[in-house]
């Protein structure tokens, strides 16, 4: 995305993960680039505007539900967002993923909470056999009030399955 964004005439591109650029071939895509995207190595719960700065737009993409604090996260990006936010993740409306069977539940739950937030934490390895780095499934809801109440107006885009995209404005607190 970081490369994208640049290409597409962004000033200023920074590209924030706790993985190292060479091992993930980040440094070797942007030399073969000849891109100036800066890569810093951070978590998104350190996110400072006297550090970073500030973004017009900040693509937050297959990360909440990988996330031990999501909202504390949504708190942090507030920092330095000053535009817009995009948000896509993964997204618990079409299937609750209970942990015992309870008739009926997986389809009435659902219907029930659409308008309830629910953060539904994982254990490890129960989102997926072979990543223990998800935390919690959010529905729709939760995403949305998470991002309102860390001082955005957020609207859902789009939900496909269990994925959804999100797109959030920032506003003064």
């Amino acid at each position: 995305c970081s490369f994208e964004c640049e290409r597409r005439g962004a000033e200023r591109v920074v590209a924030l993960s706790l993985e190292d650029p060479d091992e993930t071939g980040f440094n070797a895509l942007k030399n073969y680039l000849g891109s100036r995207v800066e890569y810093v190595r951070a978590s998104v719960y350190s996110l400072s505007a006297d550090d970073l700065g500030l973004f017009d737009t900040v693509l937050f993409f297959g990360v909440l539900y990988h996330l031990r604090y999501p909202l504390l996260a949504l708190d942090q990006i507030h920092n330095v967002a000053r535009g817009e936010v995009f948000i896509e993740t993964h997204v618990i409306d079409e299937r609750l993923r209970l942990r015992r069977k309870l008739p009926l539940a997986e389809t009435l739950l659902p219907k029930l909470l659409s308008t309830t937030p629910v953060w539904r934490q994982y254990a490890e390895y129960e989102l997926h056999p072979e990543d223990r780095s998800n935390w919690f499934g959010p529905n729709i809801a939760a995403v949305i009030e998470g991002m309102n109440s860390a001082g955005f107006d957020c609207h859902l885009l789009k939900r496909e399955g269990d994925r959804a995209t999100f797109r959030a404005t920032w506003l003064e607190r």
